[in-house]
């Protein structure tokens, strides 16, 4: 038998039920512990902003990892919000807001958003 860890949303039953958007976590085999809403990739210019709708009505968890493009390095990197990162991001209720900070280098960025508020 599969290890198998539930918590099942107010009012649902995490025993019975099997509609995995009744829970806040839910794995087993085929399934993970966080649940992913959206990802996709960015191509940047030196300096550009792209604005990424997520649709929640609240600050969700989100992951951004970014290189830069025009050097032959090819590695991606955790992004974040200071000076050191080469790609920063910000996140309200209703976008993500991933910029190529302007060094005069392109770059892409790969974001994973999530149903998880961030706290």
């Amino acid at each position: 038998m599969a290890k198998v860890f539930r918590a099942a949303l107010p009012g649902y039953n995490a025993l019975t039920d099997t509609d995995q958007d009744h829970f806040s976590l839910y794995t087993d085999q085929d399934n993970i512990l966080i649940k992913e809403k959206a990802r996709g990739s960015v191509s940047l210019d030196s300096g550009e902003t792209e604005t990424v709708a997520h649709g929640l009505a609240y600050v969700p968890f989100v992951l951004v990892y970014g290189k830069q493009t025009t050097i032959s390095v090819t590695n991606w990197f955790l992004c974040g919000t200071k000076d050191e990162f080469l790609v920063h991001f910000a996140v309200n209720s209703t976008n993500l807001l991933i910029t190529k900070i302007g060094n005069g280098c392109a770059g892409q960025a790969k974001y994973y958003i999530f149903y998880d508020q961030q706290v």
